[in-house]
């Protein structure tokens, strides 16, 4: 009986192991060597660099935004309108029409020339003008730039108008042919012309602010 006491009381006394007790322990030896601390800390510094880059993707992705906008205004402006000019006036020349006078001027003279006649031309380049309205229309700017490249498209709207309107005026002229009738659609165009730049100035303006 008392050897058997004994062993019993010998089996009482021994630690009890438990399944993965020994992994435990050794994460708190971790812990309390600092090992443990120093792989939160690097969790938390990756995890930052990755917000902090996400952050700047996100700047750098706004940012294109602005300039790719930018870009289709000025190339809508570039192409479309000057191929329409250089059909509408055969001698146009971009560094020479610098004002809504010099386009006056150069209209009044093709106008004098061809009289009701300059209809044809006017139809003929019509499409140049729509395509470089629906370029205008194409460009996409952030919505705190919108306004002002909206009112670049409206501003197109008005310029195709008077366009149309003059050629639609020297269409129904024919011997009744009246050059200060067609002066009137003239000052309309140079009117609306006027309109554009300012506009697409302002949009140019807002745009290459925020790049």
């Amino acid at each position: 009986m008392s050897q058997l006491g004994e062993h019993e009381g010998t089996h009482s006394l021994a630690p009890v192991q438990l399944e993965g007790g020994s992994d435990d322990l050794r994460d708190i030896e971790k812990l309390r060597d600092g090992s443990g601390w120093r792989l939160t800390f690097m969790v938390v510094l990756v995890t930052a660099v990755s917000v902090g880059g996400i952050k700047l993707l996100d700047v750098v992705d706004t940012r294109e935004a602005y300039m790719h906008a930018a870009g289709q205004l000025e190339r809508s402006d570039a192409e479309p309108r000057d191929a329409f000019m250089r059909c509408v006036l055969p001698s146009y020349s971009r560094s020479q029409l610098t004002s809504s006078n010099v386009l006056r001027q150069e209209l009044e003279r093709a106008t004098e020339r061809m009289q009701s006649g300059y209809a044809k031309v006017l139809a003929g380049c019509m499409p140049q003008i729509l395509h470089f309205q629906e370029r205008v229309k194409d460009v996409r700017a952030p919505a705190d730039t919108r306004q002002r490249v909206d009112a670049v498209a409206k501003s197109t709207d008005e310029l195709v108008k008077a366009w149309e309107d003059l050629r639609t005026f020297l269409a129904h002229a024919g011997n009744t042919y009246d050059q200060t009738q067609t002066n009137r659609h003239i000052d309309q165009i140079t009117t609306a012309w006027q309109q554009y730049q300012v506009a697409r100035e302002d949009a140019h303006k807002a745009l290459t602010a925020q790049m």
